[in-house]
């Protein structure tokens, strides 16, 4: 009965321990009659603690209790086991402050057992938090390429962060020399070679715009002159170029081109050329004709000497593997040339051969 009513107790006990809104130091029974009760301080955790010279209104009164525990000198890392306070260290893990705070006042819900480098932490985290939740584009407005563009930025927002909270970005400014005094800018090799390139190739473009400039005044020149050529010759003539003959080109020579015209270009002259040329005509296409039949003389005779070539070569290389027989002793190939007598020569041939070097007292060939 005793068992069942301290069970009874215990439990009493924690359900007001759980249920009780006080924040003052309270006294309790521990339902135990051997044990001596004692006075504790019952701490509230809460996500945004705050100092104690802010005033906060009803709507944030967990900030309010927070901030009486730190009055009270309540630190929660000394009731923090070591492996807890270690990870309190190396990683930030507290709840940002709620939406209608702003963000210039996020350092008022920092803790104050914080190390300032921890505060830097936790405001960038708070901060960066705050930027990424405040993206409300509507995804339907957006293209893909935009779409991916935002799932990537929102990728690297949430790396960023995490490297935040788990301490893998190094914040600490102390410690690190002022390269930029001492280090000294240099041009890129590439870039210099670059200019120089470039310093030559505009002088050859200079160079061939010149000369350019050069052709087409030339060229102008040129057009000018052969247009004043030609209108003071249209000016001078007055014959009709549809009806030209000799006479009337005779007529506008000047007395040597007539001489050597009447010398070299009559008529009798021009009618043997084309007699000759003619002749000369005929003979080559004649010659022509007979080089193609000779051609194809030569090239059948070449065809048919390959031929027999074969033949004899074939006919060697099977004398080379019989046994000589009559009908290859013959010098000619007679009319009365049978193949089978041949191949039956050979078969006995043969079969004398093996006859003398079985039995060699043997004269008398086999019937």
């Amino acid at each position: 009965m005793s068992k069942k009513r301290s069970t009874f107790r215990s439990r009493s006990f924690q359900a007001n321990i759980q249920n009780s809104e006080l924040t003052a130091p309270a006294r309790f029974d521990s339902g135990f009659p051997y044990r001596q009760a004692s006075t504790i301080n019952r701490p509230i955790f809460s996500p945004t603690p705050e100092p104690s010279e802010i005033r906060f209104n009803s709507l944030d009164m967990s900030s309010s209790q927070s901030s009486v525990h730190y009055q009270n000198g309540y630190q929660p890392e000394l009731l923090a086991p070591p492996d807890f306070r270690y990870r309190r260290e190396s990683s930030i893990n507290i709840p940002e402050p709620r939406s209608h705070v702003d963000v210039t006042d996020y350092y008022k819900y920092v803790p104050s057992d914080m190390t300032p480098l921890q505060k830097t932490r936790q405001l960038l985290v708070w901060i960066a938090k705050r930027e990424t939740k405040q993206d409300t584009t509507p995804e339907a407005q957006e293209n893909p390429l935009a779409k991916r563009a935002k799932i990537a930025t929102n990728k690297a927002k949430q790396r960023i962060i995490e490297g935040l909270v788990n301490g893998e970005i190094n914040l600490s400014w102390y410690n690190r020399p002022d390269q930029i005094e001492q280090s000294e800018e240099k041009e890129n090799p590439i870039n210099k070679s670059n200019a120089k390139k470039l310093i030559s190739l505009n002088q050859a473009d200079k160079l061939i715009q010149a000369e350019i400039d050069d052709w087409k005044k030339y060229s102008e020149e040129i057009y000018q002159s052969h247009a004043e050529a030609k209108d003071s010759i249209l000016l001078n003539a007055t014959f009709n170029y549809e009806n030209l003959n000799d006479g009337s080109m005779l007529f506008n020579l000047d007395k040597l081109q007539q001489q050597f015209f009447n010398k070299y270009c009559y008529k009798q002259e021009k009618e043997k050329q084309i007699k000759d040329y003619n002749m000369v005509y005929s003979g080559i296409t004649q010659i022509r004709h007979i080089l193609n039949i000779a051609s194809q003389f030569v090239r059948l005779s070449q065809r048919y000497l390959d031929h027999r070539l074969l033949n004899l070569a074939k006919q060697a290389q099977e004398r080379a593997r019989i046994i000589p027989g009559k009908y290859d002793n013959c010098s000619a190939v007679g009319i009365f040339y049978d193949e089978q007598e041949k191949k039956k020569s050979e078969l006995e041939n043969v079969q004398n051969m093996i006859r003398l070097s079985i039995a060699p007292n043997v004269t008398q060939p086999p019937k």
